[in-house]
């Protein structure tokens, strides 16, 4: 089965202290924020995901195509003197659950994990990611939706 969706959009929330909160103390020498909810705020994965599920349904290859509006922001930085940034790679994922009304992988990330959840009959996916913030102080969560289209139905 092949999947191909529209680039996923959602929101992210954050619990704890975030980059920009832990450097601004440190660089003003004051006490850390205490740990806090922020606010959900809009968000979306970079790229559209293309889905192959395995013919013995327990594993998928997840391959993130360059939207243009990405190819444009890739083509600016290189202008502007920036490192190159390398489009996304594919990515071996395990099928945990496999049926006619829900596909289920997911993808062990270095400290957190990415839950796919594919709806065949219905035509969309939901894309969860939760993990640990880069200063190792905060919790994210990225939750989105797109719509898909599916080569075959379980």
């Amino acid at each position: 089965m092949t999947v191909t969706c529209e680039q996923p959009k959602g929101v992210s929330t954050e619990y704890g202290v975030s980059l920009s909160e832990y450097f601004d103390a440190h660089m003003e020498k004051r006490p850390e924020s205490k740990p806090s909810f922020k606010k959900p705020k809009p968000d979306a994965f970079v790229g559209k995901p293309t889905f192959i599920v395995d013919s013995s349904k327990t594993k998928a290859t997840v391959l993130w195509n360059e939207t243009e509006e990405d190819a444009g922001l890739r083509k600016k930085a290189k202008e502007q003197g920036l490192p190159p940034v390398s489009p996304p790679s594919a990515t071996e994922i395990a099928v945990i659950s496999f049926s006619e009304h829900v596909v289920t992988a997911v993808e062990e990330l270095v400290w957190g994990a990415t839950v796919y959840s594919l709806f065949p009959k219905l035509g969309v996916t939901f894309i969860t990611t939760q993990h640990v913030g880069a200063n190792l102080n905060n919790a994210v969560q990225l939750s989105t939706f797109a719509f898909c289209e599916f080569s075959s139905r379980p």
